[in-house]
């Protein structure tokens, strides 16, 4: 339940957020399986897509961004980073 993605069907009704002793208290709780949870880790392909750069952040663009643009760049192109 912790860390996973909700579904479109999660228990939301009427913009009504459920809180925690709500959930603790259902049956079920409708999150994503282990084995979706933990694709980014066994599959190979998403481990690489899903990755961090050291000193990388939100404000790279402002503060780096000529290599903030090349980063882009290769991105957009296929090219490895």
């Amino acid at each position: 339940m912790f860390g996973r993605a909700w579904p479109l069907r999660a228990p939301v009704r009427d913009g009504i957020v459920p809180t925690w002793p709500e959930l603790m208290d259902s049956e079920s709780v409708p999150c994503i399986n282990d084995e979706v949870a933990t694709e980014w880790l066994n599959n190979e392909t998403v481990r690489k897509a899903i990755h961090a750069e050291t000193g990388s952040g939100h404000t790279v663009p402002e503060y780096k961004p000529r290599e903030a643009f090349d980063l882009f760049s290769r991105f957009l192109a296929g090219k490895p980073q």
